[in-house]
């Protein structure tokens, strides 16, 4: 991964389906992909 944009708008689509709970699972992604995204999931 590496800026994380995908991700985030992935995550704040399912987010709008207001699950009980988003986990996002990222195998390699860069320290600042990672940061930005840190807020997007709950675990």
């Amino acid at each position: 991964m590496t800026t994380g944009s995908t991700a985030r708008v992935g995550c704040r689509a399912v987010r709008r389906q207001q699950p009980e709970r988003l986990i996002l699972a990222i195998p390699v992604a860069s320290p600042q992909a990672l940061e930005s995204l840190w807020e997007e999931a709950d675990g």
